[in-house]
C-alpha cells in the first residue's frame, strides 16, 4: 500500500491532539500501514514539533544543490553580476537555514577528526 508521509503526519497530529503519546501512536500506525512506515524516533520528533506549536506537516524544501540549481541557465559575465546573484541567493534563505547549518558543524568537525582529517569519506 502506497502512503505518503504527509498523511502519516496528519495522523500523528490527530493522535497528539487526542493526548496520545508518540510511542503508542507509532505502534498503532505501524500496525495498520506496516512496520517500516514510521520509526518511534520520527514520531517523537513530530510530537516535539507539535508541542512547540508547529503544526505544519508539509516537507520543508530540501537544499540539494540549490546554488547550482539557481545558476541553471544564468550567464554571469561580470564579477558584479556574480556577487549580486550570490547576495540575492543567500538573502532568500531563512534564519532556520543558517541556524541548522551552524548547529550541525560540531558533528561534522567530529567526523573529520575521527577520519583523520578526511572531509569526504
Amino acid at each position: 500500500m502506497e502512503i505518503n508521509k504527509e498523511k502519516i503526519r496528519y495522523i500523528l497530529q490527530y493522535h497528539y491532539d487526542k493526548g496520545k503519546n508518540a510511542a503508542q501512536t507509532c505502534e498503532q500506525i505501524c500496525a495498520i500501514y506496516g512496520e517500516d512506515i514510521l520509526s518511534k524516533s520520527a514520531a517523537r520528533k513530530w510530537f516535539a514539533h507539535f508541542r512547540a506549536e508547529n503544526f505544519d506537516v508539509k516537507d520543508e524544501p530540501r537544499s540539494g544543490r540549490p546554488i547550482f540549481n539557481s545558476l541553471n541557465g544564468v550567464k554571469l559575465t561580470l564579477k558584479e553580476a556574480c556577487e549580486n546573484h550570490l547576495k540575492q541567493f543567500f538573502d532568500q534563505k531563512s534564519q532556520k537555514f543558517y541556524r541548522d547549518g551552524i548547529m550541525i558543524l560540531p558533528q561534522k568537525w567530529q567526523n573529520i577528526i575521527e577520519n583523520n582529517g578526511a572531509y569526504l569519506v
